[in-house]
């Protein structure tokens, strides 16, 4: 059984990080030059959640201030499942459609140590498959 673990080696190191009073004009921006989906949100260097771009398209139609004026904390979700490294990739992916989420917390103890995303979880489970030889219909080498 894959555990949370084994996944941690394909991730790169996660810098793409914000404070919750950094304008989500800028948090866009560095979205955009970092080339990410997500930001993790962080003061003090404690983990308190994520910006997403689908978080920034939801709440920017309801707010009648500009971008610039607009502070992360507006509209971050601060409510995602927590795994450990330790846990089955089959239990990490329960969880995320258990909650409905996309997204989900590190935690090594009480030490927050990455995102794991849904789309992380996916490819893990394709080199699942091609590792064990099934479905060799294609030749992904992920």
């Amino acid at each position: 059984m894959e555990k949370i673990a084994d996944l941690l080696g394909h991730n790169q190191p996660q810098f793409n990080t914000v404070t919750s009073t950094t304008s989500v004009q800028d948090a866009l921006y560095k979205m955009y030059y970092e080339h990410v989906d997500y930001l993790i949100v962080q003061d003090n260097d404690k983990f308190i959640g994520i910006l997403t771009e689908h978080d920034v398209a939801g709440k920017v139609l309801f707010t009648n201030k500009s971008l610039q004026q607009t502070e992360v904390h507006e509209f971050m979700t601060t409510e995602v499942p927590v795994i450990r490294e330790d846990d089955a990739v089959e239990y990490a992916i329960q969880l995320l459609d258990h909650y409905k989420a996309r997204f989900l917390a590190l935690y090594e103890g009480f030490k927050f140590k990455a995102i794991i995303s849904a789309q992380d979880l996916m490819l893990q489970v394709l080199r699942m498959v091609v590792s064990t030889g099934e479905q060799r219909k294609h030749s992904w080498n992920y």
